[in-house]
């Protein structure tokens, strides 16, 4: 359906963009009272805007070469990138590592991409679909603000896996300077034992006076 192909939760069936993990729902939304809802993806309406500008490009270049008037030079449309959101935005490296995860998940699960995670000495932190010419040039321009590549499919095929907590937060603290974000405190499981401080026996003062 029309409306699917530009929904934060749609994916991509043969050829059907259908609501995400339900290939029989789509276009229903907004009558069968189930989640999710129609949410506009809004980087679907900016590809979209970036595909016309491109195509109003081309057709003033035909133009000016169909007229034997001097060919403008041919100016590149490049959307600016910005950032996701900023590093203010998390108080610890584990509430970034939590937010990092579930937009890879989202970026694997509705686009079946991977994601380029980059953050800049500003704190500005950039997420951008594996894959594209964008992010290509990004990486290359980039490169010392690339924190790494997650949930990227396999060369040879395969299925690709949402990284865990524990490795986001090790390349976390390995691409931040220490002062950037504070650590919680690591927590015991409920089940673990508590280290017990050994209590060693002494005699009493005065053994102590008659020994010496």
């Amino acid at each position: 359906m029309g409306r699917c192909s530009v929904c934060q939760f749609r994916e991509l069936t043969d050829g059907t963009f259908h609501c995400r993990r339900q290939p029989d729902r789509h276009g229903a939304c907004d009558t069968d009272g189930r989640l999710p809802a129609f949410r506009l993806d809004d980087e679907v309406l900016d590809e979209l805007r970036d595909a016309r500008c491109v195509e109003r490009e081309d057709a003033m270049a035909t133009s000016n070469h169909d007229t034997n008037r001097d060919p403008t030079p041919r100016r590149q449309v490049e959307r600016h990138i910005k950032p996701a959101f900023c590093l203010d935005d998390c108080a610890t490296v584990q509430e970034l590592a939590q937010r990092l995860q579930k937009r890879i998940r989202q970026t694997l699960y509705a686009r079946g991409a991977g994601t380029v995670v980059a953050i800049n000495s500003q704190a500005e932190v950039y997420l951008l679909m594996a894959g594209e010419a964008r992010t290509e040039r990004f990486y290359a321009e980039q490169y010392d603000w690339v924190m790494g590549t997650y949930a990227e499919l396999p060369m040879g095929g395969g299925n690709a896996a949402v990284p865990d907590l524990h490795a986001l937060e090790e390349d976390i603290r390995f691409h931040l300077p220490a002062w950037a974000l504070d650590d919680e405190p690591a927590q015991l499981d409920q089940g673990a034992e508590r280290p017990v401080q050994l209590q060693l026996p002494f005699p009493p003062l005065h053994e102590m006076a008659a020994a010496a």
